[in-house]
Formats: structure tokens, C-alpha cells, sequence
């Protein structure tokens, strides 16, 4: 996207148009100043939205808020010994792909935080925890439950409805994983094989409104 390719541009501006506390939400909005019929139409389906409202959510959501994504952070990048607006930056001085990377994955992580919240009512007892190791393949989240019970793992996923071939491809390969989706991603599968719906949770949040319902929590 041409507005992650504004940054370096942004950083070449006069350092006295630069206040020494500026914030992340300041860059956005002085991206905007200098480009906003290109960056109100590429913010609205890129990653770029989804950091955007992360760092408000930082500043205004709240110590849950705040707690939730910094958790995220560090389950997703657990050597990472800078801030997260640090680590985003790093990543655009990288390229376009690597940002957008930087954020799915950052938001993956949130989804998993909040799916450790929501488990418990679908499967009362348990006791869900996050893979320590950020590539754990098949499964994000194991439960654990009373004694004699079998373990339950669980994939989350958010990505968008266009994606749900490939996640049904995921299911029937690994059919004893339950599969918690986004509600748009829920709704494509479920609708696409109904059969496949008792082995789909639906996480009950939309891909792009996680942030705000975060805010609200």
C-alpha cells in the first residue's frame, strides 16, 4: 500500500515540524495531511486501520486495553525487547509486506488473548492457556480439564471471508481441532459446509471491529 510508503517521507520532513513527544496517532495524522484522499482509501481495507485504532486503544482503552495488547506483543514477538510503536516502525523501514505482516500477526495474538476469555463458556471446566512457543503448529490455545477428561485444542483464526477455503482445508485436515473464527470468517465456513459447524466456534468478532470491542471491554 502507497500509504506505508509515506512514512519515509514523513521522517524527511523538518525536525522543527516534529514535536519531541510527538505519538505514533501524530505520524497518522500528518500522513493524512499530506496525502488524505490516498490514505482514507487505502485505510479502509488495510492493516494499516487495525494499528491505527491498536495504538488509540493503547492510549485511551484503558488498563485492560492497554494490558490485552501489550500481552499480545509480547506473545507474538517474546524477543522483542522494544515498544510496540518501536517495532512497528522498524517493520515499514523493512517494506510494506513486512508491516502488514507485523499486524496480522499482532492481531492473530489479540484474538488468541481474547479467545483464553471466551473458551471457557463453550467448554465449561476448562482451563485454557496460549502456546508459549508463537509458531506452535496445528493448535494456538490448549484446554485443560477435570481429571479423566481429554486435553482440547484449539486454532484461532481471523482473517477474512475470502480465506475460508483454505480454513476448511485446515479443519478436515485436523479434525479433533476446534477451529474459533472471526464472525465474518464463521459465517463463510458455516454457510459454505454446514457439517463443519461442530467443529467451528464462532469468536463472536468481527475481523476489522476487534480493536473497538476491546475498547468497550
Amino acid at each position: 500500500m502507497q500509504s506505508l510508503d509515506l512514512l519515509p517521507q514523513l521522517r524527511a520532513l523538518p525536525a522543527v515540524e516534529e514535536p519531541p513527544d510527538a505519538t505514533f496517532a501524530d505520524m497518522i495524522r500528518r500522513i493524512r495531511e499530506m496525502d488524505r484522499d490516498l490514505f482514507v482509501t487505502e485505510i479502509a481495507i488495510g492493516a494499516e486501520f487495525a494499528l491505527e485504532q491498536i495504538f488509540d486503544l493503547q492510549a485511551a482503552g484503558g488498563e485492560l486495553a492497554r494490558h490485552t495488547i501489550e500481552r499480545a506483543h509480547n506473545l507474538s514477538s517474546p524477543n522483542y525487547e522494544g515498544t510496540l510503536s518501536e517495532h512497528y516502525l522498524e517493520m515499514v523501514n523493512l517494506g510494506s509486506d513486512h508491516a502488514r505482516g507485523f499486524v496480522s500477526n499482532l492481531k492473530g495474538k489479540v484474538a488468541e488473548v481474547k479467545a483464553e476469555e471466551l473458551l471457557p463458556d463453550y467448554f465449561p471446566g476448562y482451563q485454557f492457556g496460549i502456546a508459549a512457543d508463537p509458531t506452535q503448529p496445528v493448535w494456538d490455545l490448549r484446554g485443560v480439564g477435570p481429571e479423566g477428561t481429554q486435553d482440547i485444542f484449539v486454532q484461532v483464526k481471523m482473517s477474512a471471508r475470502e480465506s475460508s477455503t483454505d480454513v476448511m482445508e485446515r479443519m478436515q485436515d485436523d479434525p479433533d481441532v476446534f477451529f474459533l473464527l472471526g464472525s465474518e470468517l464463521y459465517d463463510a465456513v458455516t454457510q459454505a459446509s454446514p457439517e463443519m459447524a461442530g467443529q467451528a466456534l464462532d469468536l463472536g468478532i468481527s475481523n476489522l471491529d476487534m480493536t473497538a470491542d476491546l475498547m468497550e471491554a
